[in-house]
């Protein structure tokens, strides 16, 4: 329960009427529930706002009714999807994840050491780079920095892209991250200090400076080990799963009209 609640409180008790039905307590501990953790702080804040937010729904909701929508087909169909959709988790919930329980210790290292390779960090590499909109003013702009002229100042100065509030620098960057040909100009970069020569991009000309390399790393267990455990709890869900329902369509009927399935187009 959000800490803006008092447990003590009865969930029967009415927050609030709309015409005939009442909200109570419990509908609106649960709608709090749903704050996102980052923001529980600030339900005290909220708490009005979000109690207006459930008054309007039941508002919207009523009219609705009056006006025959909760028997139009649209609706009962969603309902119905709904409603499937929900005990399906709690299905999940009960035989899976409540069964499986977590991932211990012990089990989280023995995973990372059988699949260490899947925690491999690829190579990465710093980049700086100068985004202007023409190749000529790309081509000045390199001549100027073979002269000596500071990447930083000339990225401030000439640069079109957010980055030149840092001097060009957009960070560590693996294979595949930025645009095709960025990418491509920036991993054929050497040595630390190498610059590019222009690189038309989607988004202009680009003259691309290495600034630090790393090489593939593997890190330690104690690095990853939240990630270890998340996967392995993962695979053990997944294959849960597929033999709880393996198991279910042992059991059961099923039919499948494959000419009405080829006919789909």
């Amino acid at each position: 329960v959000p800490p803006a609640v008092q447990a003590a409180l009865n969930d029967d008790l009415v927050i609030a009427q709309v015409n005939e039905t009442k909200i109570t307590l419990g509908q609106f501990k649960q709608l709090l529930s749903a704050v996102p953790p980052a923001f529980q702080a600030q339900i005290p804040a909220i708490k009005g706002r979000l109690l207006d937010e459930l008054i309007n729904q039941e508002i919207l909701a009523q009219q609705a009714a009056k006006q025959g929508l909760d028997k139009d087909p649209e609706v009962i169909a969603g309902l119905d999807r709904a409603k499937k959709e929900l005990m399906v988790r709690k299905l999940y919930q009960d035989e899976i994840g409540k069964k499986l329980g977590e991932v211990s210790d012990k089990d989280a290292k023995d995973f990372y050491t059988a699949n260490v390779k899947q925690f491999e960090r690829p190579e990465r590499i710093r980049v700086s780079h100068i985004l202007v909109k023409t190749e000529k003013e790309a081509k000045d702009i390199l001549e100027k920095l073979k002269l000596g002229e500071p990447f930083r100042d000339l990225a401030e100065k000439s640069s079109k892209d957010p980055s030149a509030v840092d001097g060009g620098d957009v960070g560590y960057i693996v294979r595949g991250q930025a645009v095709a040909e960025f990418d491509e100009a920036s991993f054929a970069l050497k040595n630390t200090g190498d610059l590019s020569a222009p690189v038309k991009t989607q988004f202009g000309y680009h003259i691309i400076r290495l600034t630090d390399r790393k090489a593939p790393e593997v890190p330690k267990f104690e690095d990853v080990q939240t990630d270890a455990r998340n996967r392995l709890l993962a695979k053990k869900q997944q294959e849960a799963l597929e033999q709880y329902l393996n198991d279910l369509k042992g059991k059961s009927q099923i039919q499948i009209n494959v000419k009405l399935l080829d006919e789909i187009k």
